[in-house]
């Protein structure tokens, strides 16, 4: 998984270097995402990182970054809901890129990681 500084190209803003991020995504980038990529960016140094593994047998599993990026995203977007925060990962295309999704989880999947972050006090 990689991180927001990654995704928007590490260096350039590390240093400080004027780079328009709306060239890392097809569609209009408003200031208000803006904003939340910046959050992202000083909340992601301060989570400790998971280690990724996976089992040989079935379907890859979905970082947890992604996850704590969408549940950021519910409550920086003020979206009231689960369902609402599918429902809009589904139809925003930045908004899910910046989470990392390539293809939005299952209600079942939100409510399952929701409950693991909430034990390892990550949320």
């Amino acid at each position: 998984m990689q991180s927001i500084t990654e995704i928007l190209g590490g260096a350039q803003i590390l240093l400080g270097l004027h780079y328009d991020i709306q060239e890392c995504f097809e569609e209009y980038v408003s200031e208000e995402y803006r904003t939340f990529l910046a959050v992202l960016r000083v909340v992601e140094e301060h989570l400790p990182h998971e280690p990724y593994t996976h089992r040989t047998r079935g379907r890859p599993p979905y970082g947890r970054e992604s996850f704590v990026r969408a549940f950021l995203a519910m409550n920086f977007f003020q979206i009231p809901t689960h369902t609402k925060l599918i429902q809009r990962l589904r139809s925003d295309s930045v908004l899910r890129r910046i989470c990392g999704f390539g293809r939005v989880p299952s209600a079942a999947s939100f409510s399952r990681r929701l409950e693991v972050l909430s034990r390892e006090a990550v949320l």
